[in-house]
């Protein structure tokens, strides 16, 4: 009998522990709570987790530039219209893109937000300057940057462009079987073409290096015959 009541003992202590971890978790802020979206609705396709893992990425980066103390609240993020974009590639997962101004601090960023479905807990962001012909103030200096934000054409992508002859494209990286290397991969959306231009779509992947800045060396494979809306 006495063990038993030891047993049931333990257990209550373990399932009150759980129980203050969970309120303290929710009682303790969290950074993201310091950031606001004014327009939460231009997001409405992301996850609330995504959308929380920019907001907290935006302030530490803030206070890394000094245009945020450590208790100064956000309340002015604006997700530019007309800026979302959003990719699904196969099973992989999703790429949400925009670009977020800010008002108060006069800044603005280019957001790239990766959710992979292989495994919950691997998100990333990356937040950048926009181009200087998207900067809302180009007198002011745009100050910052979060995540790894190097030179890699892989945070670009899935990228989709279109051809000057008309045809869209769209290009991803995938490892080769055999030899492990990371290729760029070009899927020509060519389906009703018999001679597609797969110089040009190849010089366009190589054009996407260059714009970004990336120095290493891809293989660019070409594939065609896909139709706008199949499934890649």
């Amino acid at each position: 009998m006495r063990k038993k009541y030891i047993i049931y003992g333990v257990m209550a202590v373990v399932v009150i522990a759980m129980l203050v971890v969970v309120l303290v978790s929710m009682l303790v802020p969290h950074e993201y709570d310091r950031v606001t979206i004014e327009n939460p609705e231009a997001l409405e396709g992301m996850s609330s987790r995504s959308v929380n893992d920019f907001r907290e990425s935006l302030i530490l980066l803030l206070q890394d530039e000094g245009l945020a103390g450590e208790d100064m609240v956000v309340d002015d993020v604006v997700i530019r219209d007309g800026t979302v974009e959003s990719f699904r590639y196969g099973d992989e997962g999703t790429v949400t893109t925009f670009i977020a101004d800010i008002d108060s601090i006069r800044q603005s960023y280019e957001v790239r937000v990766i959710d992979s479905t292989q495994d919950s807990t691997d998100l990333s962001v990356y937040i950048t300057c926009p181009r200087v012909d998207e900067m809302k103030y180009p007198e002011v200096e745009c100050r910052g940057h979060y995540g790894d934000t190097s030179k890699s054409v892989e945070l670009y992508l899935p990228y989709e462009g279109k051809l000057a002859s008309g045809e869209k494209y769209l290009v991803k990286t995938i490892t080769n079987g055999r030899s492990g290397e990371r290729m760029l991969q070009v899927y020509l959306y060519s389906c009703d073409e018999s001679e597609p231009p797969v110089s040009a779509a190849e010089d366009a992947a190589k054009g996407l290096l260059e714009e970004v800045g990336d120095v290493s060396e891809y293989v660019v494979n070409v594939r065609t015959g896909y139709c706008e809306g199949d499934a890649i």
